[in-house]
C-alpha cells in the first residue's frame, strides 16, 4: 500500500491535448493543488473509471495514476480502517 499521509501536499494534474503549428502538443495542466486525500477523491468523483482524460497527482516527488489513486482510496476506505480525514495542520 501507499503510505502517503492524508494531508501530505500535493497537485491534480491533467495532461491536455492542444494543436500547435499543425502538431498535437500535450500540456500538462495543473488543475488543484492541496491535501492529498482531498484530490484524490476529487479525482475519482471526476473520472472514477480513469476513462475521462489522461488524470494523475503528484504527491511526495511521485506522479501517481489514475489506478494508484483509486488503490489508495480502497485501501483508506476497507473495513477496519478509518475512512481518508484530513485533519486540520495547527
Amino acid at each position: 500500500m501507499l503510505e502517503i499521509p492524508n494531508d501530505a501536499p500535493a497537485e491534480l494534474h491533467c495532461w491536455k491535448d492542444e494543436p500547435v503549428s499543425d502538431q498535437p502538443m500535450r500540456t500538462d495542466v495543473v488543475v488543484a493543488k492541496g491535501p492529498f486525500a482531498i484530490l484524490a477523491g476529487g479525482l475519482i468523483s471526476i473520472d472514477p473509471d480513469g476513462s475521462e482524460g489522461d488524470w494523475s497527482i503528484i504527491v511526495e516527488q511521485r506522479r501517481l495514476t489514475h489506478q494508484e489513486i483509486s488503490e489508495w482510496l480502497r485501501q483508506k476506505s476497507s473495513p477496519g480502517r478509518a475512512a481518508p480525514i484530513v485533519q486540520p495542520r495547527h
